[in-house]
């Protein structure tokens, strides 16, 4: 695709939300000052002007970037590539045209998986960060929390993973919830079991059946 094209195919596609992405740019003044009394000419002008110090665009950019997020992507993600044309269309003129050599098909498969790959480093990531949190407990907490520790770190890849592509299917709250508190909180068997009202033995099959569940539920 020629620059100019895809500089046209950016602008058609901002002038496509104008409206909505105006009426709601005029709702962000309350929450993000910077964006106060801007239209969307004004803010794709400003975050382009490479004469505004650096200080003031950044907060500019700071302030769109919130409200992009709380916001609807549908109406303010062509707002934010057209902001970000001149360097897009920049970084573009590198490219050269090769013939396809993956289907559409097989590109979005390998999106999904890079997604997730991200996404299962970053929750490894997070377990790992709270289990050290645990560790600089002292006192009287520090048997209890090296304990909690092993135990995370035992489970943190794989347990936090399963439960995390479960967050938003219709998977038994109860079995979710029973995992949650022993593999990714690092509650003990004996201290839920007594809880409940079960020996931990009936607990930890419980579990096992809860993990089958739910396993058999991402594979759906």
């Amino acid at each position: 695709m020629s620059p100019d094209r895809f500089s046209r195919q950016l602008l058609l596609g901002f002038e496509a939300v104008r409206a909505t992405a105006e009426d709601a740019l005029k709702r962000a003044g309350p929450t993000e000052p910077a964006l106060l009394g801007l239209s969307l000419d004004d803010l794709v002008r400003l975050a382009r002007d490479s004469s505004i110090p650096v200080s003031d665009q950044g907060a500019l950019w700071a302030a769109f970037l919130r409200f992009y997020r709380r916001g609807r992507a549908d109406s303010l993600g062509p707002v934010l590539l057209e902001m970000l044309a001149p360097a897009l269309v920049s970084l573009s003129k590198r490219f050269s045209t090769v013939d396809p050599v993956a289907s559409s098909l097989d590109v979005k498969r390998q999106l999904v998986l890079e997604i997730k790959r991200r996404v299962r480093r970053w929750l490894a990531r997070e377990v790992a960060r709270r289990a050290e949190s645990l560790e600089a407990l002292s006192g009287d907490d520090r048997d209890e929390s090296k304990a909690l520790v092993d135990e995370s770190r035992a489970h943190q890849a794989e347990a936090v993973w399963e439960l995390a592509e479960l967050r938003n299917s219709p998977a038994c709250r109860n079995d979710l919830k029973l995992l949650w508190r022993l593999q990714v909180r690092g509650e003990t068997l004996a201290d839920v079991a007594r809880e409940i009202g079960c020996t931990p033995k009936a607990l930890d099959c419980r579990r096992r059946r809860a993990r089958a569940r739910l396993r058999r539920q991402i594979a759906a």
